[in-house]
């Protein structure tokens, strides 16, 4: 058996150690095989994946530099190493390599829908919505893509299409809380309370011990004067965090507009020592 033959057999026994997700041993594997045919891309590939799930991230773009050095029309390096970049906060860097991918792989979803991520990051919206939209026509049924796309068109203040997506999200994955709460958001800054209300109920029925959905209800009801509705949703949010200044302040206010005065400044004294910074 030559050496291109062993470093095959090291590399399967690596990608079986993947599937165990042993990285350690996968890493073992792969650097063995390596010694034996340092000529072969997938072989650092691999191993650059491996000591990416690790968080050795240095490693890992040195592999996958290495495999497009060897193999420079691999998209699939050009995306690994974007992740590592991604995860490093490179996100210039992470952008080049993602559109490398997708320059050589046209409908590279993942590319797509990661180069939008770090365009997030960058705070280019408009560029993270073109690519999100692309990743809704290679795959239309990924409800992250429209939680995604929901979420730059709310920083772009497009409230009704950031509505719409999280809609068709919650449609696509109905356990998807944070799809339910961030339209609640929305729904609160458009004054629609009693649908931000519904959501955030439905955000406490999928995690009951959400507390900042309980406050965000609470305040959500005490804004179409349902006061009694605000002080049990500000308790229950006090109950799950006991120290939760602004639960404690904004509970006071409520007291303070039923006239319980005693109430209000036991509240607004105990946020004040548990650090409360607000009017």
């Amino acid at each position: 058996m030559n050496n291109i033959e062993q470093a095959r057999i090291e590399f399967e026994k690596g990608n079986a150690c993947v599937e165990c997700e042993d990285w350690e041993a996968a890493i073992a594997c792969y650097s063995l095989a390596i010694d034996l045919d340092s000529t072969d891309a997938d072989l650092y590939n691999n191993r650059g994946s491996s000591y990416g799930a690790l968080g050795e991230y240095d490693r890992a773009v040195a592999d996958f530099s290495q495999a497009i050095q060897l193999e420079p029309t691999l998209a699939e390096s050009y995306y690994n190493r974007g992740q590592s970049y991604g995860r490093q906060a490179e996100m210039d860097k992470a952008v080049a390599d993602f559109s490398q991918a997708i320059q050589l792989e046209p409908e590279y979803t993942k590319a797509y829908f990661y180069r939008g991520n770090a365009y997030s990051a960058l705070g280019q919206h408009d560029k993270e919505i073109a690519d999100l939209s692309r990743v809704i026509e290679l795959a239309p049924t990924d409800p992250n893509a429209y939680y995604n796309r929901a979420n730059a068109y709310g920083e772009l203040g497009k409230c009704d299409r950031a509505i719409a997506d999280y809609t068709v999200a919650i449609g696509l994955d109905p356990a998807d809380f944070a799809a339910y709460n961030n339209r609640a958001n929305i729904y609160g800054l458009l004054g629609e309370f009693e649908k931000a209300v519904a959501d955030c109920s439905k955000v406490i029925q999928l995690v009951p011990t959400d507390t900042v959905a309980f406050y965000n209800r609470g305040g959500y009801h005490f804004e179409f004067g349902k006061c009694d509705e605000a002080i049990a949703d500000y308790t229950d949010a006090i109950q799950l965090t006991p120290t939760f200044p602004d639960a404690y302040y904004n509970r006071g206010v409520v007291y303070q507009v039923l006239g319980d005065e005693v109430k209000a400044v036991a509240d607004f004294e105990k946020a004040k020592v548990l650090g409360f910074d607000g009017p």
